[in-house]
């Protein structure tokens, strides 16, 4: 027998999250629909919200790297360079501004329950207590160069989380250079994410063991890889601080990330703590009867009013039977000019046409949201974070409306 619901999300990242936590605070009947393997996984805690971080030299015409100059613009600054070097961004289609981005991320955290505080020119979470670099997210209590040499723990045979790579992170972030020495641990593993999966076990009692050699007496630095969720970093940071004498840190990663364990254990807990109902990976392509549209899991059926689609740049990433004859026959469209000159590869030019209510050109009641959305590249564009929620937002209140809710 199929299940009832307001609404199904496909996708559980940042945006499918968002989506389905802001429309199960209005009262709706949610379903999220996802493989559990997202592109938040992959979250090196790293995020934009406005777009170029500071202006581009006079001979570029295009998009700024944060390298391109030491001021760094305000949010208001920040969109309106956004608007002239991407005029098919989807905030600037959607006519927000910065006031508008900033109250839709300040709302999404806020359901995603991420603490942190929305500032012109930075998104500090002090839950963090680590260093991110080259983004707006940003820890509160960064370290200053005034403070003792740090010493760098790395790993053995993983040039990401190797002592001498978590020193060059520090002098590239401007934190000054060090003659600390650095130490690197007998442990050997393929990646970051496989490191992470084994130390989320140890206890402090294991850490303090591995770090109570460690040279020197300013702070020690390792790769984010203390626990599986921020309050257990956050936790196991305050104890190895006090029982070493030294203050822990993480270092943010730019490859393979633990902070997306992380950040994949936030969203799941709000989700759950919201009753947002789950299903898996959808078996086969949605299909729309009268007003609603039908779906299955397994063994399991769902309809609703409403779907939105939050399943990244390739718009049907989250289930192998939303594929592109779908999406085709539905009215949507693949648009592989648009996202030029932002990325060659195809998969980062796929993604869904929406009109200004995110709905998907030809399908009713069918919306986008996040990196589904077709024309850009957020990471380019230096707009991921913000993106993913502020369109969520939007797109669940628009397809509740669509449900008649």
């Amino acid at each position: 027998m199929s299940q009832r619901f307001d609404l199904i999300v496909v996708g559980a990242g940042l945006a499918g999250a968002t989506a389905a936590l802001a429309a199960a605070e209005s009262g709706a009947k949610v379903l999220v629909c996802d493989a559990g393997q997202g592109a938040s996984l992959h979250w090196s805690g790293m995020g934009h919200l406005f777009g170029p971080i500071a202006p581009p030299p006079a001979a570029l015409g295009s998009l700024p790297t944060v390298a391109s100059s030491s001021r760094k613009w305000g949010s208001g600054e920040r969109i309106a360079a956004l608007s002239q070097a991407c005029p098919n961004h989807p905030f600037v289609q959607l006519g927000w501004g910065a006031d508008e981005v900033q109250r839709r991320t300040e709302r999404a955290l806020r359901l995603l329950g991420i603490e942190a505080t929305v500032h012109p020119r930075a998104l500090g979470l002090p839950v963090t207590e680590g260093l991110v670099r080259s983004a707006d997210l940003v820890p509160a209590g960064m370290m200053t160069t005034a403070q003792r040499s740090p010493t760098f723990v790395g790993f053995a045979g993983m040039p990401c989380c190797s002592a001498t790579w978590l020193a060059a992170m520090w002098r590239d972030a401007g934190l000054g250079e060090t003659e600390s020495v650095e130490i690197a641990t007998a442990h050997r593993w393929g990646g970051l994410l496989q490191a992470t999966a084994a130390t989320a076990a140890w206890d402090a009692e294991a850490w303090v063991e591995l770090l109570r050699p460690a040279p020197g007496e300013g702070p020690i630095v390792l790769p984010p890889l203390l626990g599986r969720s921020f309050e257990q970093a956050a936790m196991l940071r305050a104890a190895l601080s006090e029982r070493l004498g030294r203050q822990v840190l993480e270092l943010a990663s730019t490859t393979e990330p633990a902070w997306g364990m992380r950040l994949r254990a936030q969203l799941d807990g709000a989700l759950s703590a919201a009753g947002v109902a789950r299903f898996g990976v959808i078996a086969a392509p949605p299909t729309r009867r009268a007003d609603s549209w039908h779906i299955a899991a397994g063994v399991e059926e769902a309809e609703a009013g409403a779907v939105i689609l939050a399943t990244g740049s390739q718009g049907w990433r989250g289930s192998a039977a939303i594929d592109e004859r779908w999406l085709n026959a539905t009215g949507a469209s693949l648009d592989a000019t648009a996202a030029e000159p932002w990325l060659p590869q195809r998969q980062g030019q796929r993604g869904l046409q929406t009109d200004r209510r995110l709905a998907v050109a030809g399908a009713a009641g069918l919306f986008a949201c996040g990196g589904a959305l077709a024309g850009h590249d957020a990471a380019r564009d230096q707009t991921a974070f913000g993106l993913s929620v502020a369109t969520a937002i939007e797109a669940a209140k628009q397809a509740l409306e669509e449900a008649g809710r």
